[in-house]
């Protein structure tokens, strides 16, 4: 067996969850409906986070000019971010945003004033679909935008389902799909379900996960992600040093008809714990142990599995496009490009032939609250969960859960729900809000006054704050809402790609970052084009508005932070209309498709172009060799040195054996102006007849004659 064959062993069963570990006393917390509270974890880990950001909320008064005394305020509110949106287009956009309210990213740094809200004041954030590729892996910083190929970050510029190209059967999207296989089926082989879910998940982990470089991108080298558990993130350096918000990813029902009407149970996942605080089922279990199956009385029965949490297959799931209503053994993989849906069917079928699973085109979780809840909990009797992603989604419930009282929400909207040009266009806000005052009603807070019509009001153009009118904290959190916006500045955009779109090319990456930026700090201009140069300060104001609530007695809203929110603010006696925005481009510009019509366009003059430096190019060298010829015949003429014999034949000079002194009659073997593959001369000049025994002397090596022995001259040895 090669080596590449034992390191492949080594990796194959990575993926795969143990089943033969010991338990603690109980891994479920029943949560009761009339004394909410998190876990112990969690609540310790928010209130140390509180204790570290201390700092960065009086660097954030300090640094603006708000009209406040930093003095008057006794507390600083709970902030937490919500991120939501299609595939990589909600996590490029998500993580663009993320890194310019950050002040640990340098970019941030470097364009006028940093907002440390994310890295900073940040307490808890949120992710779903394209959202939960944020997750910081093994090492991983969610708050660097990683422009760069060499920093291991996304990759995009290597097609996440056909890297080694459009042929499947290509040389290095088989080792791709070998390796992402083995683990699959190792999981099968475990006692677990893989589906198509998996597949996706174990593509994901080599772009989201650390440890995948492009040289190692085809080899087994590395797990590429595959042992990353979402139930260590907490050892990593950034969290334990409380310097990274509290993550949390949903996990969603995959039933049509609950999705419908919102009534599916919507799950919560942490390093922590997973499940819901929905009346419904009000209980979770800790995140390291799942796959392990529970008592009808909660107790546990025997070992315990770990391993089952893999950060992949958790951003898999939450982002899962194949979910198929009429057919759960035939994933859906429309949408996708035709070498993507070659892909996927063929790795389908391989599945298929290896492990037997109930559903193919979702997630399937062991179900760890069988028995729980008769009666009000839907799945109570279901032996496996059927997860994966919703669509319009933004996942700011978790963050409304009342016993994280989050005073202020980001919610960073990349959703693509206008059909024409793929823009958010309120629905995604729209459901949470319905679910929310609806099913939710009495374990999350209320939500703020939002618009029936986004798109008339305009909202979706530009930030918005929502919850500006609120007069006690009890109210309703303040929710900034961040949507993904054509640019301000009335440039063609490029960060409403389709979600399936699987690759992007590096200056798309840099293009996207560059306009994200901008819709996340730019702010708006009412009837002209461009950015508001004071938006950043409008931002600290809807950041730190709840702070004055919190103070006793209440701190009055200061003239500056009153006219930001005159534009800022949704005020739903008073309106505001879409045509105040003006100048913007809807429709999306691939920039790679442009470079190549601009090289279509152009091709003729890029032609001439391209042949005049050639021919210049060949000029220059032809001078240059004539001009060294010239050079190295006067140095030999001034030197005294004879020409060549027999120019006409000889390439190579003879070498005479006198004696015991070997000498070159006339000049050597000049490999600046002789050809290496002519053959030696086989006439000599009479002017120098050749002695008794004749050789030639090679450029490169001593090369005899066939059958001829020379004496060694005296002093050399041989």
């Amino acid at each position: 067996m090669s080596n590449q064959d034992n390191v492949a062993n080594k990796w194959a069963d990575s993926y795969a969850p143990s089943t033969k570990n010991s338990c603690p006393e109980t891994i479920l917390r029943k949560i009761p409906s009339t004394a909410q509270s998190l876990s112990s974890e969690e609540s310790r880990y928010l209130t140390q986070r509180e204790s570290t950001i201390s700092t960065a909320w009086h660097q954030l008064l300090q640094n603006a000019t708000l009209g406040y005394n930093l003095a008057e305020f006794s507390q600083f509110p709970r902030v937490g971010m919500a991120i939501g949106g299609a595939g990589f287009r909600g996590a490029l956009f998500g993580q663009a945003v993320l890194s310019a309210f950050s002040d640990r990213s340098a970019t941030a740094r470097s364009k006028r004033d940093s907002f440390s809200l994310a890295g900073g004041v940040g307490l808890a954030y949120s992710g779903s679909a394209g959202g939960s590729f944020l997750n910081p892996g093994k090492d991983q910083d969610v708050f660097q935008f990683r422009r760069a190929l060499s920093s291991s970050g996304f990759m995009l510029n290597m097609d996440m389902v056909t890297p080694g190209g459009n042929n499947i059967l290509s040389q290095n999207n088989q080792h791709y799909y070998g390796s992402i296989l083995s683990n699959v089926y190792s999981k099968g082989q475990a006692g677990f379900q893989p589906s198509l879910t998996d597949i996706w998940s174990r593509m994901l982990s080599y772009h989201i996960v650390n440890g995948t470089t492009p040289d190692n991108f085809y080899t087994n080298e590395t797990s590429h992600g595959a042992d990353s558990l979402l139930s260590d993130l907490l050892n990593q350096p950034a969290f334990q040093d409380n310097q990274a918000p509290f993550p949390i990813y949903t996990l969603h029902t995959q039933d049509s008809n609950q999705e419908q009407d919102g009534s599916g149970v919507i799950y919560e996942i942490s390093p922590f714990e997973m499940g819901s605080y929905e009346s419904t089922l009000n209980a979770m279990v800790q995140t390291k142990y799942l796959g392990t199956r529970l008592n009808e009385d909660g107790s546990l029965n025997g070992d315990c599995v770990t391993g089952f949490d893999q950060v992949g297959f958790v951003s898999g799931t939450s982002s899962n496009p194949f979910y198929n209503p009429n057919d759960g053994n035939q994933p859906n993989v429309t949408g996708f490009d035709s070498d993507a849906v070659n892909a996927f069917n063929y790795l389908l079928g391989k599945l298929k032939d290896q492990v037997k699973s109930q559903r193919y085109d979702v997630g399937n979780w062991p179900n760890p609250f069988m028995n729980i809840n008769k009666g009000t909990y839907q799945e109570w009797n279901q032996e496996w969960l059927n997860l994966g992603s919703a669509k319009n989604y933004i996942p700011i419930e978790p963050l409304m859960v009342k016993a994280r009282n989050m005073s202020v929400i980001v919610a960073i909207d990349a959703t693509g729900e206008t059909t024409d040009n793929l823009w958010p266009d309120g629905t995604a806000m729209q459901n949470a809000a319905k679910r929310i005052q609806t099913i939710l009603n009495e374990t999350h807070q209320a939500f703020p006054p939002i618009p029936k019509d986004f798109l008339g009001t305009g909202v979706t153009l530009h930030p918005t704050f929502f919850g500006c009118n609120a007069t006690a904290l009890s109210d309703y959190p303040m929710i900034i809402y961040i949507p993904n916006a054509p640019p301000a500045d009335g440039s063609d955009p490029v960060t409403n790609p389709d979600g399936f779109k699987t690759s992007y090319s590096q200056e798309h990456q840099d293009l996207f970052y560059d306009q994200s930026y901008m819709s996340a700090t730019g702010g708006y201009i009412p009837n002209r084009l461009g950015s508001d140069p004071n938006f950043l300060n409008c931002l600290k104001c809807a950041t730190i508005d709840r702070a004055r609530l919190m103070a006793q007695p209440p701190i009055v809203r200061s003239q500056t932070c009153q006219t930001c929110f005159d534009r800022y603010c949704y005020n739903p006696d008073n309106q505001p209309s879409s045509k105040a925005i003006v100048g913007r481009k809807l429709v999306f510009t691939d920039p790679d498709l442009k470079n190549e019509g601009f090289l279509q366009q152009h091709r003729v003059q890029l032609g001439v172009g391209i042949a005049a430096a050639v021919v210049a190019l060949l000029v220059i060298i032809v001078a240059f060799i004539f001009w060294r010829r010239r050079s190295r015949s006067h140095t030999s003429r001034r030197r005294g040195i004879p020409p060549i014999l027999n120019t006409g034949a000889a390439k190579y000079a003879p070498i005479h054996d006198e004696g015991d002194v070997w000498s070159s009659h006339e000049t050597a073997y000049d490999p600046a102006v002789h050809q290496y593959e002519m053959s030696p001369p086989s006439q000599y000049d009479a002017q120098s007849p050749p002695s008794q025994d004749v050789h030639y002397r090679d450029p490169y090596a001593y090369n005899p004659s066939p059958g001829f022995t020379p004496r060694t001259p005296s002093g050399f040895s041989r």
